[in-house]
């Protein structure tokens, strides 16, 4: 709009231009995609003639100056977007990125570094995958990636990204593309990473779960058959044999034995369904461990014979009393024998050891079966959890037996492990349950207390079997977890049951001397600590170089000075 005059222009106020001191103007409009956005203006105080090469200056100004403008106010909202991009996706507890057609990363938001520890630095998502993607998950994704990237399609895979702690997480990435509105093709793609591995656990666990129950309820169904089947049979010998006595009397003991089988493991389900639920209560007194042990190994003295393994039992003197209902605590050490035998092949060894650890009674069943898996090991007292059962069915069971006995000895306040190293290794469970305050558990405790020493675990060799039972009762009443042997054999045995502080070894034994015995365990990595007492009724210089010599701190003659061996054991605790 060109205005010469703002006095006689029909188009004007002439007293408003007047009060505003403007006697001439030019305005000239800015339009974008043709829509008015801004105006440029140029007055002048007194009328004027506008020459047109003054307008047209003036309207190529304004093209340059509102383009110019036009462009720095997008860049800054470029920029403020940008920057209200990036504090959302900071605020976002998953990983968001951003990456072009290619795959080259644009943007990683504060979570990529919190959890990974690499920065942000250029890369393709590619190479930030070879870094942090667990090595088995890699190509599958980068595969699905690219088929994305070449089709449009959303994206979305679950894999494992290793944390700054080194562990790996489960995560779901999921992309969409932007499309390139010309040719349809992606131009950049936004994802967002979330840690699902707390789901995906208990997905798993879930999963796990019900397997275990289909093999259960499948073996359930496979044990209710067996005895089913010679009790039907023995059935109809009954309707065909009535006038035959002997056929009559052993086809009833048949029916009596399998229906023995049928109750024991409706007893087993029976209870625990009623321990996981908490329906089950223990009347609490006191009970005697070397009792509960005897009545344990009497209950599954059958299987053990019916599979000829050799039983070897180390207890300790003297009573070892904890308070709980006796019943209960034979039902956990006998499920324990009963699990060994089950595992351990014909004529294999089982060993079950009663004695005290760090102020606690101890109860440890060992064999030398086929040993637990380490996959296995971490869920071995859950409900259903079974070894991998042989063709012949000589092993395995209902897979409840060790849940019952982790939810017994819970209630009576003590904790049980499993330790085995792999397959074919053997295994040991070890019970540990709270001394009761009698006046015998008393009464140790405060002899050891006096002594100013620790419970020590003993391994005392002796082939004098007198001589060893009085001194490991000796050495029990002063506190002390005792284990005998008699003879080197039995001895390196029993060592491999779990690390012990002592030994006190005779030196002239059956199968081998003191000496070479000495010199086997002191090459067993646990023992690096232990104190190795020589106890002979040899005395001569020679005999003493001779033990020092094979590895003996001590050498002491029979029969032992108790002041001095206690010495020497205190001294092994200071």
């Amino acid at each position: 709009m060109v205005v010469n005059d703002t006095a006689t222009d029909p188009r004007t106020d002439a007293a408003a231009y007047a009060a505003l001191n403007i006697g001439a103007f030019v305005t000239v409009p800015y339009f974008t995609e043709g829509t008015w956005t801004h105006f440029f203006a140029v007055t002048s105080a007194h009328s004027r003639t506008w020459e047109s090469t003054e307008v047209e200056l003036l309207e190529a100004f304004a093209r340059l100056v509102f383009s110019k403008l036009e462009r720095a106010q997008a860049h800054s909202a470029v920029r403020e977007s940008a920057a209200r991009f990036r504090a959302m996706a900071d605020a976002v507890p998953h990983i968001v990125w951003v990456t072009d057609a290619q795959g080259q990363i644009e943007f990683f938001n504060r979570q990529w570094t919190l959890y990974t520890g690499m920065s942000d630095t250029p890369g393709t998502i590619g190479d930030f995958a070879a870094a942090v993607v667990h090595p088995d998950d890699g190509a599958a994704l980068m595969d699905r990636l690219q088929a994305a990237m070449a089709s449009g399609d959303t994206f979305e895979a679950e894999h494992r990204i290793r944390g700054r702690s080194g562990q790996y997480r489960w995560f779901l990435a999921r992309a969409e593309a932007e499309l390139d509105p010309s040719n349809g093709l992606p131009r950049r793609w936004y994802g967002a990473t979330m840690d699902i591995h707390d789901r995906r656990m208990v997905e798993q666990a879930l999963a796990e779960s019900d397997r275990r129950k289909d093999e259960f309820i499948a073996m359930l169904a496979h044990e209710l058959r067996n005895p089913l089947a010679p009790i039907a049979t023995a059935a109809q010998i009954l309707k065909r044999s009535q006038h035959d006595p002997s056929r009559v009397t052993s086809s009833a003991e048949v029916i009596e034995r399998q229906v023995s089988h049928l109750t024991s493991l409706v007893d087993d389900l029976m209870d625990v369904s009623r321990v996981t639920r908490g329906q089950v209560t223990i009347e609490r007194g006191a009970v005697n461990l070397h009792e509960v042990a005897s009545a344990a190994i009497e209950q599954v003295q059958p299987l053990l014979r019916e599979r000829c393994h050799e039983l070897r039992t180390a207890l300790a003197a003297g009573d070892l009393v904890v308070e709980g209902a006796f019943n209960r605590l034979v039902q956990v050490v006998a499920n324990l024998l009963a699990n060994a035998a089950k595992y351990t092949p014909q004529g294999g060894r089982i060993t079950v050891q009663v004695g005290t650890e760090g102020g606690q009674a101890v109860i440890r069943v060992t064999d030398n079966g086929v040993g637990i898996s380490p996959e296995l090991l971490p869920g071995i007292f859950e409900l259903f959890t079974q070894a991998e059962r042989t063709a012949d069915r000589s092993q395995g069971g209902l897979g409840i037996g060790l849940a019952l006995v982790r939810s017994l000895v819970s209630l009576h306040g003590g904790t049980v492990e499993a330790e085995s190293g792999g397959t074919g290794c053997g295994s040991t469970f070890t019970v540990r349950l709270p001394l009761a305050a009698t006046d015998a558990n008393r009464q140790s405790a405060a002899v050891a207390e006096a002594c100013g020493s620790r419970s020590l675990r003993i391994l005392l060799v002796d082939d004098n079997r007198d001589a060893a039972a009085t001194l490991a009762d000796l050495l029990c009443l002063l506190g002390h977890d005792v284990t005998t042997a008699f003879d080197a054999t039995s001895a390196l045995e029993t060592e491999a049951s779990g690390k012990w502080d002592a030994y006190i070894l005779d030196i002239g034994l059956p199968d081998m001397t003191g000496f070479e015995l000495a010199e086997r365990l002191k090459n067993v990595s646990a023992n690096r600590d232990a104190t190795f007492i020589a106890l002979t009724g040899y005395g001569q210089p020679h005999d003493r170089v001779a033990s020092e010599a094979a590895g003996f701190d001590h050498h002491m003659v029979k029969p032992p000075d108790v002041t001095k061996l206690l010495s020497v054991l205190e001294g092994h605790t200071a």
